[in-house]
């Protein structure tokens, strides 16, 4: 509920507001007037425990930003190619604020939804999901696809692995950017693993501290 009302709220404002603007400029104001309305529905959440931290992660070029919304609109705009794939996108989404470095970020959501949904056949389903410890915050991407070898799944981190079972014969690699998305991660002093088995899909879960003591 909360996400059909976000959604309708910013996706009505910026039709009425925003109908002369390009599609990158309409997903920015969304993801603002989607975070204004979240610190609304969620104050409690949606805070910075610590403002020693916060000058720290302001000194080294990270802003605290709501993944929730963040993840929501990149999915939405998957919605398409899910669509017309005949893959149902499903999102499950805690209300959570991040310090990282939101383009990298989105980036690493970005591949591992391009992937999932590549890698996965007509009737099949991708899922993200987003949870919130006191200490970590858990992004889950899950889809019903072709799956990886057992044997290649120590390697598809590395730069330019190329598999040869059935995901390289089918579209010709591993994944798109999986080297990349391991390295945004481990910037943020988070971790990635994956569990997949061949035929029968995968998960990709990644796990990023909330605050770095430094």
């Amino acid at each position: 509920l909360v996400t059909i009302f976000i959604w309708a709220t910013t996706f009505v404002s910026t039709k009425v507001l925003l109908i002369n603007f390009s599609p990158i400029e309409i997903l920015f104001f969304r993801f603002v007037i989607g975070y204004i309305v979240l610190l609304l529905l969620y104050p409690k959440k949606l805070h910075v425990k610590n403002k020693k931290q916060e000058l720290y992660f302001a000194l080294a070029g990270l802003s605290g930003i709501c993944v929730y919304y963040l993840f929501e609109n990149i999915a939405l705009t998957f919605q398409p190619v899910a669509v017309k794939n005949n893959v149902v996108l499903k999102t499950e989404l805690t209300p959570c604020i991040l310090y990282c470095d939101q383009d990298k970020m989105s980036q690493v959501i970005i591949n591992l939804l391009s992937n999932a949904l590549k890698y996965t056949n007509t009737g099949g389903y991708v899922k993200v999901v987003l949870t919130q410890s006191d200490d970590f915050i858990d992004i889950i991407v899950s889809d019903t696809g072709i799956g990886i070898a057992e044997e290649d799944i120590p390697h598809i981190f590395e730069n330019l692995y190329r598999v040869d079972k059935s995901r390289d014969r089918e579209t010709g690699g591993c994944g798109i950017g999986l080297s990349i998305v391991k390295g945004i991660v481990n910037a943020h002093e988070g971790s990635i693993e994956v569990q997949s088995e061949l035929y029968h899909g995968s998960s990709f879960k990644i796990r990023l501290p909330i605050q770095t003591e430094k």
